[in-house]
């Protein structure tokens, strides 16, 4: 009785071994991140879109693909039904600062001991979110909301220099957002507001001629309007925190406006996102999610993105040269180089390293000599000129209004005023931090001097408050050569892929 009660209790149970075995899985580090992926997979996957299209096709399109003769002209492919609704943004993603710092500013308040690690590597990038962030000036919903998923934050690649993983998503979002907008309008034309951004913003789309539409078709002339407007929302939003807004007001952005990684970060995003919605995969707000964190991870890697070790240590071989880590965070002075060229070619600034380990480890990761990777930004395609159908028109108030250039301009301008805005900047940034401070790295001068000193003068943003300076003689890093840049303004006929074929061809 006694041994057939022990063979039972010996018996093997299938199940329950494999319970034994998950659970000891579980225990271990590897076993709970990998519980962790399923969950968050899980919960990703059975989330409701808050936007899908039906792939019901129209009568002409059907009419088309049975009698239609392959390339014959006047026929529109895509219709305003195939552009989901999507809905319009209310939130930023508030990152990154360059560089790691100890010490920030929140208003007047000067808060030390708060280490801000920015650096991020590609393996630690998380799943994309829609209109992730905090909710901007001017609209309705809950208040700083951040997806702890993206993870975002300063990627250093070989070929990109420094890529702020929050500014791609961002206008990556801009973007698929206005190609819908623009998609569902094109024939008749729209007009519609986005989010206050140092000022209201309204974008005008003109009514779409049938001619044009037939010469590009109906979703790449959406593509390619959208990801142009988007651009120029982005130079908008570098102009906008130069005067001082910001998208918490609590929180002051002057330390990162024109911060040398942000327009090539911002327009990173809107390439991936024409080319996500050029294959059609904005339908559903999941299958969006999905693709945009594929292709940045992509992208990431195509860049040549660098491990968390060598990114930190890139993010310290400027400081000094790039960011001071002697003024807090949010400060006018914490970021002593601006980045303002916004032209049709777009070039990153890559490091030239001081040190011999990074030296060696960007050797290492990059080769010996990696090539930068520069973003075309084009202003046409194909004859047709994206000003002469769509235009951005801004409205300041308040202090804003009354500073240079905008006393002179006018409280509502338009893009076309982008240029004299700039250079008004330009002249700001000289006078403040030298005549080289649109340069990754000091000019040497004809004497052998180098340029680039800073001049004790008081510079005002949007608040009216002056930001002293102290006079300065730090002397620029030891060892850097002469850096000058490339004409930003050479023509492009680059698409990204969405201007060439019927259905979007392939991105770069």
């Amino acid at each position: 009785m006694e041994l057939s009660e022990k063979k039972k209790r010996n018996r093997y149970h299938p199940a329950q071994d494999f319970l034994d075995r998950l659970f000891r899985f579980i225990r271990k580090p590897i076993g709970s991140y990998a519980l962790f992926l399923f969950l968050i997979t899980v919960v990703g996957c059975t989330r409701d879109s808050r936007w899908t299209t039906e792939t019901h096709p129209g009568k002409k399109e059907i009419k088309h693909v049975i009698e239609g003769i392959e390339g014959e002209k006047g026929v529109v492919y895509g219709s305003p039904h195939s552009f989901p609704q999507i809905p319009m943004r209310r939130r930023l993603r508030p990152c990154c600062t360059l560089g790691e710092k100890d010490r920030t500013t929140a208003g007047e308040v000067l808060y030390p001991g708060n280490i801000f690690e920015n650096i991020r590597a590609i393996s630690t990038m998380g799943v994309h979110e829609y209109d992730s962030g905090t909710t901007l000036t001017g609209t309705s919903g809950d208040p700083a909301i951040f997806s702890d998923e993206e993870n975002n934050g300063l990627v250093y690649t070989c070929r990109g220099g420094f890529i702020d993983t929050a500014q791609v998503r961002d206008y990556a979002d801009w973007t698929v957002l206005l190609t819908t907008r623009f998609g569902r309008k094109l024939r008749k034309g729209t007009i519609f507001h986005l989010p206050k951004m140092g000022g209201s913003v309204e974008i005008q789309l003109k009514p779409i001629p049938q001619g044009l539409l037939t010469h590009l078709n109906h979703r790449t002339l959406a593509i390619l309007l959208a990801r142009w407007a988007a651009g120029k929302l982005a130079v908008w939003h570098e102009i906008a925190t130069w005067y001082g807004w910001s998208c918490v007001s609590e929180y002051p952005e002057l330390s990162s406006a024109f911060s040398p990684e942000d327009f090539y970060s911002k327009l990173l995003g809107i390439k991936l996102a024409a080319a996500i919605a050029a294959r059609h995969l904005e339908r559903s707000e999941n299958l969006y999610n999905r693709s945009m964190t594929l292709w940045l991870e992509e992208a990431l890697k195509h860049l040549g993105a660098t491990d968390h070790k060598t990114g930190r240590a890139a993010a310290f071989d400027v400081k000094g040269v790039w960011w001071d880590d002697s003024k807090p965070v949010g400060t006018i002075d914490y970021l002593l180089r601006r980045k303002l060229d916004m032209g049709t070619v777009v070039r990153p600034w890559l490091l030239r390293p001081k040190s011999k380990w990074l030296t060696s480890a960007l050797k290492r990761q990059c080769g010996p000599n990696p090539t930068p990777a520069p973003l075309h930004n084009p202003e046409s395609v194909r004859e047709i000129n994206f000003a002469d159908w769509v235009t951005l028109k801004f409205t300041v108030s308040g202090n804003m209004s009354r500073m240079a250039p905008f006393h002179k301009l006018g409280k509502t301008f338009t893009q076309e005023q982008f240029d004299e805005i700039l250079s008004e900047i330009r002249k700001q940034l000289y006078e403040r931090f030298g005549s080289d401070a649109d340069k990754p790295y000091p000019v040497e001068k004809t004497d052998g001097k180098k340029s680039g000193s800073k001049k004790s003068i008081t510079v005002k943003h949007i608040e009216g408050k002056s930001l002293n300076t102290k006079e300065s003689d730090d002397q620029p890093q030891k060892g850097a050569d002469e850096a000058t840049e490339e004409s930003d303004n050479q023509p492009t006929t680059d698409t990204d892929g969405v201007g060439t074929e019927q259905q979007g061809g392939s991105a770069k």
